[in-house]
């Protein structure tokens, strides 16, 4: 089990949530945080400040990475796969922009750095606008699917379609017939 960290045991719950408030602040550092407890009369080692704020970074991570999944989450159970595709997209969008902003907040923004982000966000982009393609071309696989079948259309018929629609090439008889060979004798 973890021992507590000293600055739990000076802080009031008030005063920690006060600390955790100020340490979610952009650019702020251990420095900072020590500065922060020193003014207000807290006398705290800077590897204390550094280890709890340690801490306090990868819960706020874990907290971040658990409410994506609960996003991720609640679209997938809509069954809307371009929801959660936007979802996913808008999260990695955020990260990529917090990353850049990061970098140049840090004066670390080089021409290369720059261009990986702005590589990352042309991929996500990519991605939602390919999902998009394949779930229209999907639903107009459906659509088609059924007009044949309404119209009385064999089976063969309607699979012809969809695998025209969808561009998937269709299975040659003989590859049928030694399949079933194969399998029945």
């Amino acid at each position: 089990m973890s021992r507590p960290f000293s600055i739990h045991s000076l802080l009031s719950r008030a005063e920690l949530d006060e600390l955790e408030n100020y340490a979610r602040e952009p650019g702020c550092t251990i420095e900072k945080c020590q500065t922060w407890l020193e003014s207000r009369g807290f006398v705290v080692k800077r590897s204390a400040v550094h280890r709890w704020k340690q801490q306090f970074e990868l819960s706020e991570n874990f907290t971040s990475a658990n409410e994506l999944a609960k996003v991720v989450m609640a679209a997938g159970k809509s069954s809307d796969t371009i929801s959660m595709s936007e979802a996913a997209a808008l999260q990695l969008a955020q990260m990529i922009f917090e990353s850049a902003a990061g970098l140049a907040e840090r004066g670390q923004a080089s021409p290369s750095e720059i261009r990986r982000l702005s590589s990352g966000l042309r991929n996500v982009v990519g991605s939602k606008a390919v999902l998009q393609e394949v779930t229209e071309r999907h639903k107009r696989a459906v659509e088609e699917a059924e007009k044949i079948a309404q119209r009385g259309g064999s089976g063969g018929d309607v699979a012809n379609k969809v695998r025209e629609i969808l561009g998937v090439p269709a299975i040659p008889q003989e590859y049928i017939d030694a399949a079933r060979k194969a399998m029945f004798g």
